[in-house]
């Protein structure tokens, strides 16, 4: 990633002129081979795409897409040499999310959209007329041990509408009974799930169809592997302490599903349901229910009267 400098003598009357007349300086950063952002150097298709670099905390962070992903990395700027000096690497999002940008909103927080691709064939988004949308909006942060954080705008809790929550106990068959009886209406709410880790694996599913034939989401806990969480069968890179719990905070709409892990880990999908109208969302749990520790669920209101519902 290069640095330019603009020219040093700015027009008079064409400011656009600013934007014109460059000056390269020096490489700002540079792709390695190695860790998640490893690259083939002779593919000429593996190029960085919508870079943006800036500060956030005490840290500086890179963000650039390649590949169907975007990737992101944190370190320290030297100013004298403006070079860059990465220390953390990681995935943005590991689903269907392209091309972020960034923007900071009125109290200075970093906020991040992201391009949802399409996941339909080509004749069924040109048969709706519409194709690809954007993300909710999140916030990075930094966290102390230099590694990326990602959570929500507080600003999409205001579409939150009827809550429904599992009122646990030790009685299997009650818990059981909540859980089936648990509906996102319409696929379009939020669900928050806080799991313990336990010595036992679960696993919680979401599909549109009371018997899981028309799977949405599959998130697995096996305290047996290095990497114990996994997403759709992918093993996530989490940095888990001892006693820390499992946050799963999941928003989905018509057909768009995005999941955040411990604010850590991001997970954008699309999926397709028949028919004019979404159905309702359904959960099940696979293991005791013991490990959970909290359940809820929001419906969401729409932000539009003309919300596309698939």
């Amino acid at each position: 990633m290069p640095n330019y400098r603009i020219g040093a003598k700015p027009p008079t009357r064409c400011s656009t002129r600013l934007l014109r007349a460059w000056q390269f300086v020096r490489i700002l950063s540079r792709r390695g081979r190695e860790g998640p952002a490893a690259f083939d150097a002779f593919d000429p298709w593996e190029v960085w795409e919508c870079p943006e670099f800036f500060p956030l905390g005490d840290r500086h962070v890179l963000l650039y897409s390649t590949a169907g992903k975007s990737f992101w990395q944190t370190g320290e700027l030297d100013e004298k040499t403006m070079t860059f000096h990465p220390g953390q690497a990681g995935i943005l999002d590991y689903g269907s999310y392209y091309a972020a940008k960034t923007q900071l909103d009125q109290a200075g927080n970093r906020i991040v959209w992201g391009w949802i691709q399409e996941a339909r064939p080509l004749a069924e988004y040109k048969a709706a007329g519409w194709a690809g949308l954007m993300s909710l909006p999140r916030v990075l942060t930094v966290a102390a041990d230099g590694r990326l954080r990602i959570g929500l705008a507080p600003e999409v809790a205001l579409l939150r509408g009827r809550r429904a929550a599992l009122s646990l106990s030790a009685d299997e068959d009650d818990n059981r009974r909540q859980l089936d009886a648990l509906r996102v209406a319409g696929c379009c709410g939020e669900i928050r799930c806080e799991a313990r880790r336990t010595a036992e694996p679960f696993a919680m599913r979401l599909s549109a169809s009371p018997s899981g034939e028309l799977p949405c989401l599959s998130i697995e806990y096996n305290p047996l592997h290095s990497d114990p969480v996994s997403v759709e069968g992918r093993p996530l890179p989490l940095t888990l302490r001892a006693v820390e719990r499992l946050e799963f905070e999941i928003h989905v709409d018509g057909s768009v599903l995005e999941l955040l892990v411990n604010r850590e880990i991001a997970w954008t999908k699309r999926f397709s349901v028949s028919g004019d109208e979404a159905p309702d969302l359904h959960l099940q749990w696979n293991g005791k229910t013991a490990p959970l520790a909290s359940l809820e669920a929001w419906a969401m209101n729409p932000i539009s009267a003309d919300r596309l519902t698939t």
